[in-house]
Order: structure tokens, then sequence, then C-alpha cells
């Protein structure tokens, strides 16, 4: 049997803060590998974004097929903060909102976290511990998407807002519906919901009319 194990933390820190234990961390450390950030590989920055390409492609039906060459250079100048996780999530909503048989640099749109966030002088590497090798991981001190979301809804119910709920589903809807270029197809998929829901919910909430 092989175990491959990823952390993106110091264990032999977390031992010794009593955080981990000290026998699985022995038994865990046959082979150790520290794998950089996805900055400091750039070289693999368009082999991934390809890799992804066709992967969304022959799964979910995406008609774009490659990258021009602006969507290159627009790919490699960024620093990708979120790792390969947030270049996954670049190409999935590039082919969301293609309009063609490849993906413009107009496609790509990067997260309002993503381009507040700066490369530090000294990037801390993944640690993994296992018998194998292992994938890359985000830093756990990189703020994501889903926490800023988490801190919005905390505020939300604080302010003890009538309705929440269908409030925070239309505006989830309203928003995917812009983001996809008012798409109901592409807004639908991007949702995992029917078209006939989505546009339901947009008729009520005023987004669209219900003639449309």
């Amino acid at each position: 049997m092989r175990l491959v194990a990823a952390t993106n933390v110091r264990l032999q820190d977390a031992v010794a803060a009593g955080h981990f234990r000290e026998d699985l961390f022995y038994r865990l450390n046959v082979v150790h590998l520290a794998l950089p950030t996805l900055r400091e590989r750039p070289g693999d920055i368009l082999p991934l974004a390809r890799h992804f390409i066709r992967d969304y492609r022959d799964r979910l039906g995406y008609g774009a097929n490659r990258l021009d060459h602006d969507a290159e250079a627009k790919l490699q100048s960024h620093p990708w903060p979120g790792n390969i996780r947030e270049l996954e999530n670049t190409i999935h909503h590039a082919l969301l909102v293609c309009q063609s048989d490849a993906i413009t640099a107009n496609d790509l749109q990067f997260s309002s976290l993503s381009l507040r966030t700066k490369p530090q002088a000294h990037d801390s590497h993944n640690h993994h511990n296992g018998t194998g090798h292992a994938g890359n991981n985000e830093s756990p001190d990189e703020p994501t998407s889903l926490q800023a979301l988490e801190n919005v809804l905390r505020d939300l119910f604080d302010e003890s807002n009538d309705q929440l709920f269908d409030k925070i589903e239309d505006t989830v809807m309203r928003t995917a519906f812009e983001f996809c270029h008012r798409n109901q197809v592409q807004a639908a998929k991007l949702l995992g919901i029917s078209r006939n829901i989505l546009r339901s919910r947009l008729i009520k909430s005023g987004a669209i009319s219900a003639l449309r």
C-alpha cells in the first residue's frame, strides 16, 4: 500500500506545538517533497492551463480548445496567489464566457482578492510527506473567496435581514447571470442548476421579463 499525504504547514512545528501526533509524523515522513508555489514555477502555468481546458471541454462540452497569444501572456504575468486552484477556476470561468474556439485575454478574469494580493519576498513552500508524489496546496495564510463570503454572511446575519435566504439566493443567481454576460444556459451550468430554475428566479427578482 502506498500512502501520500499533503500539507501546507510545517509538521515539525505542529508536532512541537502538540497539534499533530508525533508517532504519525514519523510514520508518514518517509519521502519528503517541498513543492514551490505556482508563481515560482512559471513554466508550469501554460501546460496546466491547457490541461484544464481539455478536462473541462471533454467533461462539460465547452467549445473553446486553446488560448490565444494575449491570453497566454496574461496568464504568465499573473502572480497566482491562489496557486493551481485559482488557475483552474480562472480557466473554468473563461470557458463559460468564451465566444469562439480560443480563449482571449478578455475572457480571463482574476478575483479581486487575487488582484489585491502581492507576492511575498520569501514564499513558504508546500510540504509533503509520504511514499510517493503529491499535488500542490494553497497556503493557509492566503484569503480565499469562500472565507470572504463567510465574512459577508456574518455581517448580514448581524443585520437581521428579513427573508435573508431568498435575498442571498436571488443575488447569487443574478450575479451568475451577469458574470456569464446574461447567458442563461451558461449561468445555469455555472451554478449546477437547470435553466428553468434559473429563469424562474430571475423573473421573480425582476432581472429579466417573463417574455424573455
